[in-house]
């Protein structure tokens, strides 16, 4: 319980204090020097073009773009994935449809950005969606999707749905399965349509849960970074068309030098997310709960499911045979004809990993990718089980409370905390090392890990513990002997789940870890796209490669990895 208090205090709440405090500071670089009270907030909402903009129509900015991602991303993807749970729901291979839709969320944003990258290229043999549109529309001219301050919004939010809609699609479709049979029946016996049972009987009883999945939705979009970082560029797209706030408080910080104005982002960020911490709070006193049913299969269903699945399947297929095509095949014909012409080779592969010293190899970036993530997966889980056992078995002043302390952390941005321990590592010579990046995300995944682990020690029979405490076991032997044996699905689910977050980040790897020697493999791939922009050979293998590990994982641990995303997001 301690070293995870410790960790929590030190890497999340101090620093959400002191970034507050910097706010009010100005200066160059980490040198707070001057105070300036409220003018950081002030110049931010009034004289920031690039963070809100309201002079000319459509409005424009980061602010206004968070509004856009709210108001069209969060009922896009809550749409499609209630569509998909309720239409698998209806079939025999209902594990394969959400197999197929989840598999985006075990990759990387990075490697999701290059994916859909591939499909946008503005040229029409090597990007799907403009030659789908030269096929289908007469006259059209490929469009930079990407390169438009238009369609650059637009074109991120279609690529976020497709990753996150799996994740809406499993949290729905458990709690359809938990509405109580008879409800249903009893509809249908008085004579209601399936269209009828579904919007007034199962939608109304899905309330709970799609709030739930709403506020999820709502915290991806204030934290959001990634996608817009590799889609976008260092400066969010054209003229910085793809900002949101979290990207603007990494660029006012850390490429433009102004820690105390990007602090002053930050703390906007936590602001929006108050209310939305309150809710999550609420939202665990009250324990929210709920069961399903199984449904008939119709052709049309079947259908619907192939062509969906077809959506999510192609954009990776096709990146995917482009990396084994030759660089002069990728350009001058569509990989669809790679089908048939079979001129397919490892060569770009071999020379991905083998080319050694040069900015075109990641084995390095392989190599790290596992230094970095075996031990800020170990770590959390281990200390995360003993405060999740503390705090779900041993009775202490202010348990509870800090319980609920620990769910509001849950939706704290992690950029309130990097100017401070930047600071830190600093004043201890940890800056730039392994161990500073092991420590951090460590500290970054304990109120997850710890909720988590909770929600299944807390499910486990009272009379086992007691009668353990009974015959005279001390609670470190009744964890270590009883509790850890039968918990394993619930340490399995948390450790794929952190060491997928640690394998795919980005941000905090950009942040703490500098040295391109010690960089992770999802770095290393945005520096090829910054050096690389258009050769989709190397490209698309080396997101492969970087996809490689986490499909590895979700596919053999699938069960493990839904069990824990539900304890995580069902249980109340």
């Amino acid at each position: 319980m301690v070293p995870a208090a410790l960790l929590i205090a030190i890497f999340i709440v101090y620093p959400t204090f002191w970034t507050v405090r910097l706010s009010f500071y100005g200066g160059q670089g980490f040198n707070f020097t001057r105070f300036v009270g409220f003018d950081n907030f002030v110049r931010l909402l009034t004289a920031d073009p690039n963070f809100l903009d309201l002079s000319g129509f459509p409005p424009r900015g980061a602010v206004i773009n968070n509004i856009l991602w709210l108001g069209v991303y969060t009922p896009l993807v809550l749409a499609f994935g209630l569509v998909i749970a309720v239409l698998a729901d209806k079939v025999r291979y209902e594990s394969i449809v959400k197999s197929v839709i989840f598999l985006p969320m075990a990759i990387s944003a990075t490697a999701a950005a290059i994916i859909w990258l591939f499909v946008y290229s503005p040229n029409a043999n090597i990007g799907l969606l403009n030659a789908l549109l030269s096929v289908f529309v007469p006259g059209f001219q490929p469009i930079a999707w990407t390169g438009s301050v238009d369609l650059i919004n637009p074109a991120i939010i279609v690529a976020a749905v497709w990753i996150n809609a799996g994740f809406v699609m499993v949290i729905l479709s458990a709690a359809l399965k938990g509405i109580p049979a008879e409800i249903i029946e009893a509809a249908r016996v008085d004579g209601a349509t399936p269209v009828q049972i579904f919007a007034r009987i199962q939608v109304p009883l899905l309330g709970p849960t799609i709030s739930v999945v709403t506020v999820t939705m709502i915290i991806y979009v204030i934290k959001m970074f990634d996608l817009i970082y590799v889609m976008g560029g260092s400066n969010g797209g054209p003229l910085g068309a793809a900002r949101v706030i979290a990207f603007t408080q990494y660029v006012e910080t850390f490429n433009n030098g102004r820690a105390g104005y990007g602090s002053a982002v930050a703390v906007i960020m936590l602001l929006v997310v108050i209310p939305i911490m309150l809710l999550n709070i609420r939202r665990f006193r009250a324990g929210i709960r709920r069961r399903v049913v199984e449904l008939v299969a119709r052709a049309p269903v079947h259908l619907a499911l192939l062509a969906i699945g077809a959506v999510w399947l192609v954009p990776s297929i096709g990146l995917f045979v482009t990396s084994f095509r030759e660089r002069d095949d990728i350009h001058s014909s569509g990989w669809w004809t790679a089908i048939l012409d079979r001129r397919l080779t490892l060569d770009t592969y071999i020379h991905v990993i083998t080319s050694r010293g040069t900015t075109d190899s990641l084995l390095q970036n392989f190599i790290n990718s596992f230094i970095i993530t075996i031990p800020s997966t170990v770590l959390p889980v281990a200390i995360a089980a003993l405060a999740a056992y503390a705090f779900a078995w041993l009775s202490f002043r202010g348990r509870d409370w800090l319980f609920l302390l620990l769910v509001g952390l849950l939706v704290v941005p992690i950029q309130m905390t990097f100017v401070p321990i930047l600071q830190l590592f600093n004043a201890v010579h940890l800056t730039g090392s392994f161990v500073a990046i092991w420590v951090a995300h460590t500290a970054y995944g304990l109120p997850f890990a710890i909720y988590l682990l909770h929600s299944f020690f807390a499910a486990l029979p009272r009379s086992l513990i007691e009668a353990a405490r009974i015959d005279g076991s001390s609670e470190l032997r009744t964890f270590w002997r009883i509790v850890l044996p039968i918990s394993v699905p619930g340490l399995a689910s948390l450790a794929i789940f952190q060491f997928l977050w640690v394998w795919n980040d980005l941000l905090v790897a950009l942040i703490y870890l500098q040295s391109p020697n010690l960089q992770p493999m999802t770095v290393g791939v945005v520096n090829l796209l910054t050096t690389y922009g258009t050769e989709w050979d190397l490209l698309s293998a080396a997101a492969f490669l970087t996809m490689a590990v986490p499909l590895v994982v979700f596919f053999s641990l699938q069960r493990y990895f839904v069990q824990g995303l539900l304890a995580g997001s069902v249980k109340g």
